[in-house]
């Protein structure tokens, strides 16, 4: 998904775990598919919990802020780089 995860639920970047979790719940009950059975609600709800669940998480939402949309091919392209270097570090045995 490349929409802006704070647009989504409708929070500024400097919004803290509460405000998240408040602006998630408010619109989960709007979009939810079982509620609301208009087109598109339930796609729109998909993408209301993803964002959540990025930014609900602080590792995510720090990758997410890093790197932005594409924080997950990035992420794991910083994990695979740091594996390697620890690797290297223990004489290739690993963790």
């Amino acid at each position: 998904m490349a929409d802006d995860y704070y647009r989504l639920l409708g929070v500024p970047r400097s919004a803290d775990a509460k405000e998240i979790q408040r602006a998630y719940r408010e619109l989960a009950r709007r979009y939810h598919p079982d509620v609301n059975k208009q087109a598109g609600a339930e796609e729109r709800f998909k993408q209301i919990s993803e964002a959540y669940h990025v930014l609900a998480d602080a590792e995510s939402r720090a990758q997410y802020d890093r790197f932005g949309p594409e924080f997950r091919h990035y992420a794991g392209a910083e994990r695979e780089r740091q594996s390697a270097s620890a690797s290297r570090r223990d004489g290739g045995r690993g963790a």
